[in-house]
């Protein structure tokens, strides 16, 4: 109490007693007293006198405000006129009493208090939210009715890629994937006009590098009571959740589930199917013995024992696939295998596509499984036959690399020297969405009947097996390129060091020869 007359200070806290407000009070007249008063002890109230004989009541105002901004302050006092009191309201007194209608005292003191305790209690609320806020690991963004971010949490802007208050004012709809922007659209509608109060729903964002993430959203319309004009402010809290890597590893177990499938289904069928083929091929063998070697007919039962040796390879391939059976790793030459290979290709691909083999320039000596590596190849042939309906033009090429500290963090393989294989297609191309999928099993963009999706897959599972990767770069109308990056093993590792360090994963050494075929041609060299 900040007072200077002991009579009037004893009625003041008489009247409090009498109307059931107890109290311990410190009651000083001068502003040194006031200072340590304020600065030494904790107090809920405080009640001044207008005017004092060395002090007033406003500069005492002014110093509590300083140091105690929520403090209840009010004036009690038998010298204060209309304007002065308003003018003390503003500044930021609480109340004003006169001392000659001291009956107003105690509601004005219950009711200063119970504002405090009120104001007390909100900031610890927001104490506790901006904690909450600022700490908790799932991305927080508040957004008003139209979906304009007004506030961002940290862990927000870490997912996004954004700095701090960057993301405050931009559009939550235009960091949603455009292939995800309508469903999300359609429950933000329902939102709006007050159909549902929340929703869940995973969806694809993009960041600000441009990279997509998958992430699980949980929305809830907030209806706040308590704007500056007094009236419900509505607004959506979103929590946003990273569950790329959870949405991967769920993928992984599908595709294992798939494989199981498969192994299941092979054991069932490939003993009949390998009766099958001994009969074809065992009829082959004994007709080739009644012709001579070089007689047409002869030719074509070579064909046929070939193709039924393919198909008896293909049957185990998917049997050690589907079983995770170990394959059988051989050093040998890309370069040779592609010149085997290269009849085969230009059948495959047909006489409407022009074929072009670009070997390396030296020996391309890797370790793979060599029926593996035939397949691999046939299999990206034909899925560039596919993509090239009406003709096109299929480029293979056999580089060797060496990967450096940038490659080997992008393509996930350790440094060293790499036999790169490149097979281009000027075909339809993929989109975003297909790209994501093509290494998954079974998936396929061909009609039913028409590809069993198991065949870049399994490119992909030979790529693995062998220790290498696989890179996919695409365009919608311009074509497709795969490439794949297996480790140097004897001559072409010795050929690559000899390159020196300055190759990077785009770079592949001179061509040694092409072997091109125009559509409808015979072979050209």
């Amino acid at each position: 109490m900040l007072e200077d007359n002991p009579v009037d200070a004893d009625l003041i806290l008489t009247t409090l007693e009498r109307a059931g407000i107890h109290h311990d009070s410190v009651r000083v007249d001068n502003r040194e007293d006031f200072v340590n008063a304020i600065k030494n002890h904790g107090f809920d109230l405080i009640l001044a006198d207008f005017c004092l004989p060395s002090f007033d009541g406003l500069s005492a105002l002014e110093i509590a405000r300083s140091r105690h901004k929520d403090l209840p302050f009010i004036f009690v006092s038998g010298a204060i006129g209309e304007e002065v009191a308003i003018e003390s309201l503003r500044k930021g007194a609480t109340d004003y009493v006169l001392k000659q209608r001291l009956s107003r005292l105690a509601p004005a003191v219950g009711r200063a208090l119970e504002e405090a305790g009120q104001q007390t209690l909100r900031r610890e609320a927001e104490s506790l939210f901006r904690a909450l806020f600022d700490q908790v690991t799932v991305g927080v963004a508040i957004a008003d009715l139209d979906g304009r971010i007004t506030r961002a949490n940290p862990a927000l802007q870490v997912l996004f890629g954004y700095g701090e208050n960057e993301l405050n004012g931009l559009q939550l709809a235009n960091l949603t994937h455009p292939d995800d922007a309508g469903a999300a659209r359609a429950l933000d509608d329902e939102l709006r006009l007050g159909s549902r109060a929340s929703y869940e729903l995973e969806k694809r964002f993009i960041r600000l590098d441009g990279t997509a993430i998958e992430g699980r959203v949980l929305v809830s319309l907030i209806h706040h009571n308590g704007g500056r004009d007094g009236g419900v402010r509505q607004f959506s809290i979103n929590l946003i959740e990273d569950v790329t890597a959870r949405k991967e590893l769920e993928r992984g177990f599908l595709r294992a589930q798939k494989m199981e499938v498969v192994g299941r289904i092979a054991a069932s069928f490939a003993h009949d199917f390998n009766n099958l083929l001994t009969v074809i091929n065992g009829y082959a063998d004994d007709l080739l013995d009644r012709f001579p070697e070089k007689d047409a007919t002869s030719r074509k039962l070579r064909e046929i024992r070939g193709s039924g040796e393919r198909a008896a390879k293909l049957t185990q391939r998917l049997l050690s696939f589907s079983r995770k059976a170990p394959s059988c790793p051989q050093v040998l030459d890309l370069n040779s295998l592609l010149a085997e290979l290269e009849p085969m290709l230009q059948r495959i691909v047909g006489a409407q596509t022009h074929l072009t083999i670009q070997p390396g320039g030296s020996k391309a000596m890797i370790e793979a499984d060599h029926s593996q590596m035939e397949q691999a190849v046939m299999n990206l042939a034909i899925n560039a036959r596919d993509a090239m309906p009406d003709g096109g033009n299929l480029t293979i090429t056999v580089g060797q690399i060496q990967v450096d500290d940038d490659a080997g963090a992008k393509l996930k393989v350790p440094l060293g020297q790499y036999v790169a294989l490149t097979v281009q297609d000027t075909g339809s191309g993929m989109d975003e969405n297909t790209q994501s999928k093509v290494f998954e099993a079974f998936f396929t963009t061909k009609e039913v009947g028409k590809g069993t999706g198991l065949g870049l897959w399994s490119v992909s599972e030979t790529v693995r097996q062998s220790r290498g990767a696989i890179s996919l770069e695409s365009k919608l109308g311009v074509g497709t390129t795969f490439r794949i990056y297996l480790p140097a093993a004897g001559e072409a590792g010795d050929d690559v060091r000899a390159l020196g360090s300055s190759l990077s994963v785009d770079n592949v050494a001179a061509p040694r020869e092409l072997i091109t075929h125009e559509p409808g041609l015979s072979k050209q060299t």
